[in-house]
C-alpha cells in the first residue's frame, strides 16, 4: 500500500462504495483494514465488500505485473 497508484485505487473505491473513514494508517495493512471494514455489515454487504476487496486486489496486482 506504499504505492501512490494504489492507494488512489482504494480511495477511489471506498468512495464509490459510501466507506467512512478510509484512510489506511500507516502500520496498518490491507488485511487488517478490510477486516475492520466488514465489522457491522450485514452478510450480503460483506459479500459484496468481500467479492470487491477480492477484484479490486487482483486487478492492482495485475496493472503493477504488466
Amino acid at each position: 500500500m506504499a504505492c501512490r497508484y494504489s492507494q488512489q485505487v482504494w480511495h477511489t473505491v471506498s468512495q464509490i462504495l459510501g466507506i467512512l473513514n478510509t484512510t489506511l494508517a500507516q502500520n496498518v495493512s490491507l488485511l487488517d483494514w478490510w477486516l475492520t471494514k466488514r465489522n457491522g455489515l450485514n452478510k450480503v454487504q460483506k459479500k459484496g465488500l468481500d467479492s470487491t476487496f477480492m477484484l479490486v486486489s487482483w486487478r492492482i496486482w495485475k496493472e503493477r505485473n504488466d
